[in-house]
């Protein structure tokens, strides 16, 4: 024990000195740490991040952007106004199907639908709407006001009153339930839930697509989606229109009678 002892009393000089050495290391490494930290901050206030933005496809004015809400709500409007004020009856010795009645009188309506969807798109393109193609834009809003005088006749059609009535309620969910101005993402909850379930919410889609800039899937995506919505209404009508014809005519006649309509 003796023996050993001058060798760590040599020893712990030594020690005290690498120990020291190594806290200044530490203490140093320390502070360089830190002095970076604060100069990588300052760093970042004094030159903040810059995010470049690059749209690909621009919507010019918010004109523009409100416009597929604005011709798909106005094309319903007029073809609600157009069963409104042309009888679906035809007043004939000859006594007609009522599918005959129906396909014969669906001519009139249609060609009124061409008629103010063409007036519809001229307008909004003398107002300077955006379009990335004058022609389609004219071709999708024909297809739009086709649909929905489709689904607006035959709804009125098979229906009567019933079938103005059922417009007009439709109308006022598709003003909202569309996402025509707010994303659907904003919408109630109610709304959220029909979102998918009315055809407008695809007119809005696809002129959308011909404004800011035709991606093709989507704009065929909301196009067929659309497409079917007139197909079933048309069918459904063919199959029930004789079954309800004579009530809807009974009805039409006791709101005639009564001097409200």
């Amino acid at each position: 024990m003796n023996t050993q002892w001058p060798t760590i009393k040599a020893a712990i000089p030594i020690a005290a000195t690498k120990l020291n050495s190594i806290n200044e290391s530490d203490i140093n490494g320390l502070i360089a740490f830190s002095a970076m930290n604060q100069t990588g901050v300052q760093n970042y206030f004094d030159s903040p991040v810059v995010i470049q933005k690059q749209d690909i496809y621009p919507i010019n004015n918010y004109g523009s952007a409100l416009a597929p809400f604005y011709i798909s709500i106005s094309l319903w409007i007029g073809c609600i106004i157009a069963v409104a004020m042309i009888s679906m009856r035809v007043k004939s010795r000859i006594k007609y199907r009522a599918e005959s009645i129906y396909l014969g009188r669906m001519g009139l309506f249609i060609i009124i639908s061409i008629l103010q969807s063409i007036f519809v798109a001229l307008g909004a393109l003398y107002l300077h709407v955006q379009a990335s193609s004058a022609v389609l834009f004219i071709l999708t809003t024909l297809f739009i006001g086709f649909c929905s005088m489709i689904m607006v006749y035959s709804m009125t059609s098979a229906l009567g009153n019933a079938g103005k009535s059922l417009a007009i309620i439709i109308l006022v969910f598709q003003i909202t339930g569309t996402a025509g101005i707010y994303p659907v993402q904003l919408l109630p909850p109610f709304f959220q839930a029909i979102h998918p379930y009315l055809p407008l919410t695809y007119a809005i889609g696809a002129l959308r697509e011909v404004i800011g800039g035709v991606l093709w899937s989507t704009y065929w995506y909301n196009i067929l989606i659309l497409a079917i919505f007139p197909a079933v209404t048309f069918v459904a009508t063919l199959i029930i229109k004789e079954k309800l014809n004579k009530r809807a005519q009974w009805s039409e006649k006791k709101l005639e009678d009564s001097g409200l309509f």
